[in-house]
């Protein structure tokens, strides 16, 4: 019989990331599901798109990554500088598709918020490097 309660036991390390970077990381799961899950609704907010395939292939890296930040939740400094690296590319790519008019201008709306997400966790970053504490709580 195996007396490791480890695997009962529920992980708290969700609760060491930034609020930005823990948010981040639900909503990159959710929107990047809602493209596989259902690509109708996905379209209509978004607009047609040609490659539907390609569509899908990028919710799934979508939602990886917020898979990924929530699994590197014992490591909360890496996991918010991966959330606010991948906040800005995804948010440059918007602006810059939505200059050329490739994609509809409501990606702008998501690009302000990657930008949040990305300036709440470096925010969350200098101050927690500011107090010099390595065990001040993210939340």
């Amino acid at each position: 019989m195996r007396t490791d309660d480890s695997m009962t036991t529920l992980p708290t390390d969700r609760l060491s990331l930034p609020t930005a970077t823990l948010v981040q990381a639900l909503y990159f799961l959710a929107t990047g599901l809602w493209s596989i899950l259902h690509l109708r609704s996905f379209m209509l907010v978004t607009g047609p798109k040609r490659d539907r395939w390609l569509v899908r292939t990028f919710g799934a890296l979508v939602a990886a990554i917020g898979g990924s930040i929530l699994a590197s939740g014992d490591q909360p400094r890496a996991a918010a500088r991966f959330g606010i690296v991948s906040a800005v590319v995804i948010a440059v790519a918007e602006g810059v598709y939505v200059a050329r008019r490739r994609i509809r201008a409501v990606y702008l709306a998501d690009a302000v918020l990657e930008l949040v997400f990305a300036f709440g966790a470096a925010r969350a970053l200098m101050d927690r490097r500011a107090s010099g504490s390595e065990s001040t709580r993210w939340i």
